[in-house]
């Protein structure tokens, strides 16, 4: 559950706490509707089996099992989960590590290697581990952002046009803070954590040295009418980097590892906002304001349009995918306003289930052995088995 908070404070200003409360039962209706709509029409196989969770209250923290369950297959270093004010940490067998709750006035920032507190008045910047032991406090005038490497934190300069690095283990800078001549819009640590690729207000691309504090390349993007970079996604296998560049229209690319174009093309949509961009060795996921898109990386094919029917809650502000790497298998979650769709695909973008879910966001991990699904929502960690035995 990649940057939960930082991608949360992205979209948070397209709902208001007031429109949630007041409207909850009219969701609760709607969800209803579409849960039998859904049924109806949708074979909804792999999202049924719900065998533990993990449930966050104000003061205290719930865990539920199934009879059947017992034990959950996830990777060593377990589980985390970052709501807006709060951030959890389970073990490989939903025991709970560490959780916090955060003031209003305590920004911070989280991946499953842990998280950092930054003072909003000051310059103190803490690293905590996942189990909420001080790793080193640094001293800083620049925003921490932690990207889901074990290796390195990056600082964002208040302009954002500036960039420095943090070594994770020993708490020190590396090299000298670098300033750009543009905004930086967003970035992905790639080739194993040597390297970031950075995007720009301006359209520019550029890949930079961690350890030798130096770029590598800056290349222009393909763009419509308006430059800018909206969204960009790590591809491994070294495939490069999946981008969203430009307004009027958006375009759709895939950049490799030496700045040049493997291909582009044009979106169907153009929002003046961050977008997200999600990229495995397969797929290429982005979206427009209304519609989810799924693309071959490759051949840059469309196998999948999802447009969740959740009515009047404006555009999607929330999007996860997550692929199972033995069985093919593709999940997505799609916000709109505070309802999201989950839906499980076959490889081939055909939709096999779908459940509709009363959250404002919903943030989807597989494990290494691909036997369940985590769903972590607004209100806890949901582990779902599938009952095809992936």
């Amino acid at each position: 559950m990649r940057n939960l908070h930082e991608r949360y404070k992205t979209t948070k200003g397209e709902f208001s706490r007031l429109t949630v409360y007041s409207s909850r039962f009219i969701r609760i209706f709607i969800i209803l509707v579409l849960l039998f709509l859904c049924s109806r029409t949708i074979p909804a196989t792999s999202l049924t089996s719900l065998v533990a969770g993990v449930t966050m209250g104000e003061e205290h923290i719930e865990r539920a099992y199934s009879h059947s369950f017992e034990k959950p297959l996830w990777p060593a270093d377990g589980l985390y989960a970052v709501w807006p004010d709060r951030v959890l940490y389970l073990d490989n067998e939903l025991r709970l590590l560490h959780a916090r709750i955060f003031e209003a006035d305590e920004p911070f920032s989280a991946d499953a290697h842990g998280y950092v507190q930054y003072n909003r008045t000051g310059t103190l910047i803490s690293s905590f581990t996942p189990t909420g032991e001080t790793a080193f406090e640094h001293r800083a005038s620049a925003w921490p952002k932690l990207s889901g490497s074990p290796n390195w934190i990056l600082l964002y300069t208040g302009d954002q046009a500036g960039i420095a690095f943090l070594d994770r283990e020993r708490g020190r800078m590396v090299g000298d803070y670098q300033q750009f001549a543009s905004i930086i819009t967003a970035g992905v640590l790639v080739d194993n954590d040597q390297n970031a690729v950075l995007g720009m207000m301006d359209g520019s691309i550029e890949k930079f040295n961690i350890s030798e504090n130096r770029s590598l390349w800056r290349v222009q993007s393909p763009s419509g009418k308006l430059p800018v970079i909206k969204g960009l996604a790590a591809a491994p296998a070294q495939k490069g980097v999946f981008v969203i560049s430009g307004s009027q229209p958006e375009v759709l690319s895939l950049i490799d590892p030496q700045g040049k174009v493997r291909w582009s093309r044009e979106s169907p949509g153009d929002l003046r906002t961050h977008i997200m961009a999600f990229a495995s060795e397969r797929f290429a996921v982005t979206h427009t304001e209304d519609t989810v898109i799924i693309l071959d990386i490759d051949s840059k094919r469309e196998i999948a349009r999802l447009i969740p029917s959740i009515a009047n809650e404006g555009r999607i502000t929330w999007v996860s995918f997550a692929e199972s790497p033995q069985a093919g298998t593709l999940y997505v979650s799609v916000t709109k306003g505070a309802s999201t769709t989950l839906y499980h695909l076959t490889e081939s973008g055909r939709v096999r289930g779908c459940r509709v879910i009363d959250s404002p966001w919903a943030e989807l991990t597989i494990p290494q052995n691909a036997g369940a699904l985590a769903v972590a929502t607004r209100d806890g960690i949901f582990i779902y088995r599938n009952p095809e035995g992936l």
